[in-house]
């Protein structure tokens, strides 16, 4: 396979040999320990994703302290280190772009989407076009792929109307220790956190979808507490952009019984500094729903400014 270091062409002709030996040869690469600027280049066009490491490594950032090399450069040639060249990969972590190729020397030019992509466990180089696109990616695929991400944007200061009904013997807006063991919660599976309704309707469609029999009485009885939250730093899950950044769809976040994909990316939000996440409803469409993890002190989130008690059933 023909690699043009100089202008970041990467020629396809010869994929069986590099699959073979994992060598990337040019002409143009043998200038390659001669023109460092130009590898910079190269890692520079991912920024903070591609690094230049220890022994010419070239490595990709899989996290801020993980990195897994996946190329060495050496003399006139980029090496493609074993088992780093991936056909037929199943998730693109970080797409190049269609770069320039030609199958022979002679042959005209075409383009061609080089990624570095995933197969199983297995991450490395390989050609996006070879993804099978339909394939769905775990959890542990998303988690590693939002790990390269440091644009995803977090909400500006703003204040919300929200809604939350709990049992009649409930303080109003409290995280439970009690959910540090919980497997149940969406986006907090064994963290602390306190969930609210957008609207009254999704917040009786919540408590009804776990009191089907006692309906909006419940067990004991309930109370339904209407806030008004001045909060910052959440992920907006709501926001078509924000789905778009973390390769998500809404149907992937409302499944009622496959709760994996939110879980995880709660932790991943909890991780980098997110404050809570508004979701989509998967109890009703065109509902979504707030959680605010337990960042502060104390039970009770400090960004809520008044607490109103709106209907007790008893």
């Amino acid at each position: 396979m023909v690699f043009d270091v100089a202008s970041f062409f990467f020629g396809v002709g010869e994929v069986k040999t590099l699959i073979k030996t994992g060598k990337i040869t040019s002409s143009t690469a043998q200038a390659l320990a001669r023109i460092p600027k130009n590898v910079m280049g190269l890692i520079n066009r991912i920024p903070g994703k591609i690094k230049l490491i220890k022994n010419n490594i070239l490595a990709y950032a899989v996290s801020i302290n993980t990195y897994i090399e996946i190329a060495r450069i050496g003399g006139d040639d980029l090496v493609v280190l074993p088992g780093k060249w991936i056909s037929a990969p199943t998730l693109v972590l970080d797409d190049f772009g269609e770069l320039s190729l030609k199958a022979t020397a002679d042959a005209p030019r075409t383009t061609a989407h080089i990624g570095v992509v995933k197969k199983g466990e297995e991450i490395g180089l390989g050609l996006v076009d070879e993804l099978a696109k339909e394939v769905v990616k775990s959890a542990a695929d998303y988690k590693i792929f939002w790990n390269t991400l440091s644009d995803v944007p977090k909400t500006s200061p703003k204040q919300y109307t929200l809604w939350r009904r709990v049992d009649i013997d409930w303080d109003p807006a409290v995280t439970h220790p009690m959910q540090a063991n919980n497997t149940v919660n969406r986006y907090s599976k064994g963290r602390e956190a306190v969930y609210f309704g957008k609207s009254k309707e999704v917040s009786n469609a919540e408590w009804l979808s776990y009191n089907p029999v006692t309906g909006l009485r419940g067990d004991n009885g309930s109370k339904l507490y209407k806030f008004t939250v001045n909060e910052s730093d959440l992920l907006n899950l709501t926001d078509p952009n924000v789905l778009s950044k973390l390769d998500l769809s809404e149907d992937l976040l409302t499944k009622i019984n496959d709760k994996a994909i939110p879980q995880a990316l709660g932790d991943w939000a909890f991780d980098n500094g997110y404050k809570g996440v508004i979701f989509p409803s998967a109890r009703m469409n065109n509902e979504a729903n707030v959680v605010i993890f337990k960042y502060f002190q104390g039970n009770t989130p400090p960004s809520i400014s008044t607490t109103q008690l709106i209907e007790t059933i008893n």
